[in-house]
């Protein structure tokens, strides 16, 4: 993001990870998987020497999907 500055020294890089974990199939009798999942989204300001991570977002969920892969 260079828009908050004319110095080109000062930039941020934006970086994810993401996995999900299957936890069960078919409790329901639906045909559908429980699963958890999480999701980390970090803005890490590159050229600064102290506190370099401006905002890091943390997403835990749990969810249901059926076996077609559309949501309940």
């Amino acid at each position: 993001d260079f828009n908050q500055s004319q110095d080109r020294n000062s930039f941020e890089t934006a970086f994810q990870i993401s996995i999900e974990k299957p936890l069960a199939y078919n409790i329901f009798g639906l045909n559908e998987s429980i699963s958890a999942a999480y999701t980390q989204k970090s803005f890490w300001q590159t050229a600064k020497h102290s506190s370099p991570f401006r905002e890091t977002n943390y997403e835990p969920e749990i969810f249901i999907t059926e076996k077609g892969g559309s949501g309940l």
